[in-house]
């Protein structure tokens, strides 16, 4: 009798655990609006972990970034033990936990085909919304075409507006996701997906460049390039003959120059207020090597021990280079669990994308995808940190990576199934 009440518990937990990740998207959506809706979206994550623990016996289904996702655990506990602005380092910490939990929830709850076909679902209507927020939330944009009654409607609703190379970072990461099972299986696509494909393509990138940052263009591009290159080979043959053409051809005083314009934008006047704060990155992560600064400090600890000659103190709160921020934070031990996590997800994308073959084409391209947007992460995070933890939609990243963590154990147990 025990132990079929036992069964029972754990029936009723599942179905809760799977019900319960709608309520985590609503509220990991409300917590990249509103500041304070983090705390709320984080009760909501324990509650799933928990029901996912009494159901299956363990928090967490097992995925290959997994110890390295624990080392980043660490040390933000770490950057909470040594912070000395609680108020800063708590609330990017709680985000940063916050995408734990939303990727091991992507992981548990996307066992089947169908399922990740709603996640690509929502990440075309995510890209869409941003895409159409950007209109009327972005700072220092002029949308001349826009009713003047729409234009700062973030501000008065939310308090505050996004930055547009915050905006651009997000729409340039989820643009290949989108566009990769497009390419790769449009013959697939039901015919109502066409219409909110159509809409999100066409709105997408009109909107990536009416926020002219340099640096999300730059990257939203490359990350489309390396998306064909994996839909077509021989785009990726001409890409190398390319690139290697350039390397050979262009002497330093180019691409110092090159460099010099996607330096340009936001607080930033150039290259040379960026070679500065990259320096304070540096002599933090030489001074406080093992721990970091803690979450959220770098402004405050800049203006304190390390003065910026070229920029006015309280302006800049973040390194603007996504690896020395993370090291800036967390510290060489969370800069390297940072790198693992990252290679660790590229690894799965990569794996899936090459033993799906023909065997299916949309989730191929969804891999595809995500192997591309990892190269926008990567090229964006040279000129900006927006996709870590000091902004609210940083969880989105999580989200994805969850993605590549769900499609990879599809993947192998299938490929297991195979085998026996």
């Amino acid at each position: 009798m025990t132990a079929l009440r036992i069964s029972r518990l754990r029936h009723w937990a599942r179905i809760v655990a799977d019900l319960s990740i709608w309520p985590l998207a609503i509220a990991v959506a409300a917590s990249a609006v509103v500041e304070r809706a983090v705390w709320p979206a984080l009760a909501v994550a324990l509650f799933q972990i928990a029901a996912r623990w009494l159901a299956q016996g363990s928090p967490f289904n097992r995925t290959r970034a997994d110890k390295a996702i624990l080392g980043l655990a660490l040390m933000s506990g770490v950057s909470l033990a040594i912070t000395a602005r609680m108020d800063l380092t708590a609330p990017q910490v709680a985000r940063l936990i916050l995408g734990m939990a939303l990727y091991y929830a992507v992981v548990d709850w996307a066992r089947t085909p169908g399922r990740l076909q709603l996640l690509y679902l929502g990440f075309v209507a995510t890209g869409l919304l941003l895409a159409l927020g950007a209109l009327v939330s972005v700072d220092n944009v002029n949308f001349s075409f826009l009713p003047s009654n729409l234009v700062g409607l973030s501000q008065r609703l939310v308090g505050d507006g996004v930055n547009p190379n915050v905006m651009s970072g997000y729409l340039a990461i989820l643009l290949p996701i989108i566009v990769g099972p497009v390419l790769f299986a449009w013959r697939e696509l039901k015919p109502h997906l066409w219409l909110l494909l159509l809409l999100t393509v066409v709105a997408m990138p009109p909107v990536l460049l009416l926020l002219q940052s340099r640096a999300g263009i730059a990257a939203a591009i490359l990350g489309l390039a390396m998306l064909c290159a994996l839909r077509w080979r021989w785009i990726l043959r001409i890409g190398l003959l390319t690139g290697s053409f350039l390397l050979l051809s262009l002497d330093l005083s180019a691409w110092q120059s090159a460099i010099e314009m996607f330096s340009r934008g936001g607080a930033l006047g150039g290259l040379a207020e960026r070679e500065e704060l990259w320096s304070r990155a540096w002599y933090m992560i030489q001074d406080f090597f093992f721990t970091g600064v803690g979450m959220g400090l770098f402004g405050v600890v800049t203006d304190l021990l390390y003065p910026l000659f070229l920029a006015p103190p309280g302006v800049l709160f973040h390194a603007h280079n996504l690896f020395l921020q993370v090291a800036v934070d967390l510290g060489v031990p969370g800069l390297i669990a940072y790198l693992f996590t990252l290679g660790f997800v590229i690894t799965m994308a990569v794996r899936t994308y090459v033993e799906l073959g023909s065997t299916n084409a949309s989730l191929r391209g969804m891999a595809a995808g995500i192997v591309a947007s990892q190269v926008v992460l990567v090229a964006h995070g040279m000129f900006d940190a927006v996709t870590w933890g000091m902004v609210r939609p940083a969880v989105l990243v999580w989200a994805i990576w969850g993605v590549a963590a769900a499609l990879w154990q599809l993947t192998e147990t299938a490929r297991s199934a195979e085998e026996r």
